[in-house]
């Protein structure tokens, strides 16, 4: 007796790419679909004619709401405006004066400030250094300025060598404190 030869097994066939080329497929399907949008929706739903010639087409035509607009991008914030020396001006305004002949004065004074330039932050702070002259010496002083307000010195003092001298203060340099 003589024994049967074995078979080689039968291959299956592979399914799996086909599977895999089906789910690709539906995927692209999906996207196109989507990058086309409603639109194909509307235009089937205008374009459709009744089936009888008779009635009337009575579908509503459903029209796409416009995409909402995307928020603009917020514009960058200008540079904020350096003051400078030319935009303030200051005045002294005698409170007292004291005068002892030919020896000069003792002076009691107040710095009024005005300022004339761009609007400033409110945020930042800003050192005026001024400079007062006509007293017996230079006198070196500051005062601070944020946004719209400025705080100097209530009162100072000053001596000056006769009764007709004149005070005048002088912005030096501004800088950010």
């Amino acid at each position: 007796m003589s024994t049967p030869e074995p078979q080689a097994p039968t291959r299956k066939p592979r399914r799996w790419p086909w599977v895999l080329a089906v789910i690709v497929a539906l995927f692209v399907g999906i996207g196109i679909g989507q990058a086309t949008g409603d639109n194909d929706n509307a235009t089937a739903a205008e374009t459709a004619s009744p089936s009888t010639g008779s009635e009337p087409n009575l579908e509503p035509v459903v029209e796409d709401e416009p995409a909402p607009e995307p928020e603009p991008e917020p514009e960058p914030e200008p540079d904020a405006y350096e003051p400078t020396v030319d935009d303030f001006e200051l005045d002294v305004k005698t409170l007292e004066k004291q005068c002892f002949g030919s020896a000069g004065c003792n002076v009691t004074f107040r710095i009024e400030v005005a300022y004339g330039g761009e609007p400033l932050d409110p945020d930042t702070t800003y050192e005026v250094i001024y400079e007062i002259e006509g007293g017996d010496d230079p006198k070196i002083n500051t005062l601070t300025i944020t946004g719209d307000s400025y705080r100097v010195d209530e009162t100072e003092r000053i001596g000056t060598p006769s009764s007709d001298s004149e005070l005048v203060a002088i912005v030096t340099s501004v800088s950010e404190y």
